[in-house]
């Protein structure tokens, strides 16, 4: 978010950190990676001036990539966020169902999972337009996050993003085509601790293929 919005704007920004935390962090090679390929992108020129204009807006989101040498491709994405708190006695199941709107094409639905307060959460299930249930096999414990992108399978990491454990899932059934959707989410909390399960579903839609000093033409 803060990189599309910087290339959007051709602006620097600032980031405060320490060796200890890069060290324990367990995205911090991916992380600066990504600073370094949308950096050199925007200082390379690589974006157009309809491009920036997207960019500038913080509604939308966007991630890049590296493609070749001095050329990247910018993906569009959309991200759409929710959250669930325990509503009924502990031990018992909690469901919700959401909209979801994906404005690309036909493609396996990505989600990020993280659960906070006190207690675990199990049981989760997913369910597409009322379509077959796809278990989440997997207890998560506070501060664990669940990431799919899209893969046949996820991976639960700990509030450090340090990987935990892989997790299959059944991806035929995460199939998702462009417009509306509606996608249940069921889980158990274990106790009365305040738990709550955070979600983000993102889709992706076709790259656009960016090269160094491609603005000036």
């Amino acid at each position: 978010w803060l990189l599309a919005r910087a290339a959007g704007f051709d602006a620097g920004f600032a980031l405060h950190t320490s060796l200890g935390v890069i060290h324990e962090h367990g995205m911090s090679e991916a992380i600066l990676q990504t600073i370094h390929a949308w950096e050199t992108a925007r200082m390379s020129g690589a974006f157009s001036e309809s491009q920036k204009r997207r960019l500038q807006d913080i509604r939308q989101e966007f991630h890049l990539e590296a493609s070749g040498a001095n050329a990247w491709n910018l993906y569009p994405v959309d991200s759409s966020k929710h959250t669930l708190a325990q509503q009924v006695q502990p031990g018992q199941p909690t469901e919700i169902t959401w909209e979801l709107n994906n404005p690309h094409g036909e493609q396996t639905l990505q989600f990020i999972l993280q659960v906070s307060g006190g207690a675990p959460v199990s049981d989760m299930t997913l369910q597409i337009d009322g379509a077959g249930e796809i278990a989440i096999p997997v207890t998560l414990q506070p501060g664990n996050i669940l990431k799919y992108s899209g893969e046949e399978q996820g991976a639960v990491y700990d509030k450090s993003w340090n990987k935990v454990e892989k997790v299959t899932l059944n991806t035929s059934e995460l199939t998702i085509g462009p417009g509306k959707h509606a996608i249940r989410f069921g889980c158990r909390f274990s106790t009365a601790d305040q738990p709550e399960v955070k979600l983000e579903f993102r889709s992706v839609g076709e790259p656009e293929n960016l090269r160094r000093g491609a603005s000036a033409h």
